[in-house]
């Protein structure tokens, strides 16, 4: 650290005050008096998080990279331990949490740190610079639902306000005490407001979240049980008196718009039942598939301006082909979804559990997760890359030529380019890389190199790769904060003009 003396003439800062500089490789701190800025030295930021060790699954570690066709390093370790929920044998657990973008210099983490009671933990969001040392930004308490047990966290975005000045959007939900519950921002994690929304006299699970605009979010929120006060005895509700809900990340607003056939659920596998003894529903089986449906899911705004929908074709259909199928519907910002196709497969090549629907320029793409099972006399299925029109009324897929066990998932570059994690052997040599196509799916190009350290992923019974499954673009290679949704900014960004307004 150096002293040394200049003249500020304007900015704030008294003439001739002395400043302290501090350096480090990739940034630089300044303060002058009481004001203190942190400048960031080039390079962008690329994090993919796994581990080395086979036999210690509990330490993670971070790897970054300045670009994504760039070799990337190890950056630090991070706590990869799948944490246990429901008890010490194991029954639930949380999948280990991939980096999420932060609309400042890196990403969120988000873990559980301590388990309370049986569905009640401590939990923290932790955020870093550039993903070696992370420090806790919120710590809740909180409970978790019974039959998810996970928790539903959002990026939401940029919003210009009409005077100008930009809102910044975050949301963290968890399960209250009867219905969702949670935290948002709309300063970028500044501060946080505190956020319940739900229907009067129900039980209510965590809602599966979709940004379909700046700062909007989707929230399809399952509902379990019912009660009405002149009733001695809570109920077991239908499936149906589940609801749609859009979240305005600005405003906190919440409200509850048609679902039309995107809760249209078979009855016969979501009954409607009478009395019950508790508050606890006892159609275990059948809460699960709702809590199931509501975090698999999966909408994205169209460049027309409507909202495509993907969701498991399995709870619309009775019968054992309907889970090799996912269903496709379309809808509005104003919600009324209605089913236009399937996607459909076999008992090998679909595991009929839909992942993440993105936006590659106006194309939308979306992994297919085959259904192999270790022990079959049949081949395994890899896995395809399911490419849609623009309006998404039809789409073609294509196979991926990796292993299903030894590709990880989907990262959008930009609006024409889009990669995926594997691990390859090149040369003799194996390790996870990331490869990336601008031809949707027809070539697959190595670009760089994650990790070559650590062992190759040896159960073929996954149907997808767990170690460096995801690649996640924080920060461009100019230091500013990366589009949230890179592929078509306008999705996250509201100071950009949507396709249909143009």
């Amino acid at each position: 650290m150096s002293k040394y003396p200049k003249s500020w003439p304007s900015g704030g800062h008294p003439v001739a005050e002395s400043k302290v500089r501090q350096s480090g490789d990739e940034w630089v701190s300044e303060k002058q008096g009481k004001q203190s800025n942190v400048k960031v030295q080039g390079k962008g930021a690329w994090f993919c998080v796994g581990h080395e060790d086979p036999l210690d699954l509990d330490t993670g570690v971070v790897m970054r990279a300045g670009r994504h066709d760039l070799p990337f390093v190890r950056a630090g370790e991070q706590d990869y331990a799948p944490e246990n929920l429901a008890d010490p044998a194991g029954a639930g657990s949380m999948e280990p949490r991939a980096i999420l973008p932060l609309n400042t210099l890196s990403g969120w983490w988000m873990t559980f740190t301590e388990k309370i009671d049986d569905f009640r933990f401590r939990f923290s969001l932790l955020r870093s610079m550039f993903g070696g040392q992370w420090k806790e930004a919120l710590q809740v308490v909180a409970s978790v639902d019974i039959y998810r047990l996970t928790v539903a966290s959002i990026v939401g975005g940029i919003r210009r306000r009409e005077d100008g000045s930009v809102v910044k959007g975050w949301l963290h939900l968890w399960y209250g005490a009867q219905k969702p519950a949670g935290y948002l921002s709309n300063d970028g994690g500044k501060t946080w407001n505190y956020i319940e929304f739900g229907k009067p006299e129900f039980i209510q699970g965590v809602p599966g979240l979709n940004l379909v605009a700046p700062l909007v979010v989707f929230a399809l929120v399952p509902v379990y049980v019912y009660w009405r006060p002149s009733s001695p005895l809570p109920n077991n509700t239908s499936a149906r008196e589940s609801y749609l809900c859009t979240l305005d990340l600005e405003s906190g607003a919440v409200n509850e718009i048609p679902a039309g056939d995107l809760l249209d659920l078979d009855e016969t596998l979501f009954p409607d039942f009478g009395a019950v003894v508790s508050l606890i529903p006892s159609e275990d089986a059948v809460n699960a598939r709702l809590a199931t449906l509501a975090d698999q899911v999966s909408m994205v705004r169209l460049v027309n301006g409507e909202v495509m929908a993907v969701a498991p074709a399995r709870y619309y259909d009775a019968g054992g082909a309907a889970g090799y199928r996912v269903a496709v519907f379309i809808g509005t910002i104003a919600g009324g979804f209605v089913r236009t196709g399937e996607i459909n497969g076999t008992a090998r090549s679909c595991y009929g559990f839909p992942t993440p629907l993105m936006l590659v320029g106006d194309t939308p793409v979306m992994k297919l997760l085959p259904n192999n099972v270790e022990g079959q006399a049949e081949a395994f299925e890899p896995p395809r890359l399911v490419v849609w029109a623009p309006d998404g009324r039809s789409f073609t897929t294509k196979a991926l030529p990796f292993p299903q066990h030894l590709c990880g998932e989907l990262t959008v570059i930009g609006p024409k380019e889009l990669g995926i994690t594997a691990y390859t052997i090149e040369e003799e040599v194996g390790a996870y890389r990331f490869f990336t196509t601008r031809d949707f799916g027809d070539t697959w190009v190595p670009k760089s190199t994650i990790n070559k350290d650590a062992p190759p992923p040896s159960d073929v019974s996954e149907n997808q790769m767990i170690n460096f499954s995801k690649v996640t673009y924080v920060r461009d290679e100019d230091g500013r904060p990366a589009n949230l949704t890179p592929g078509a900014r306008w999705q996250s960004d509201g100071r950009l003009t949507p396709p249909w307004e143009e």
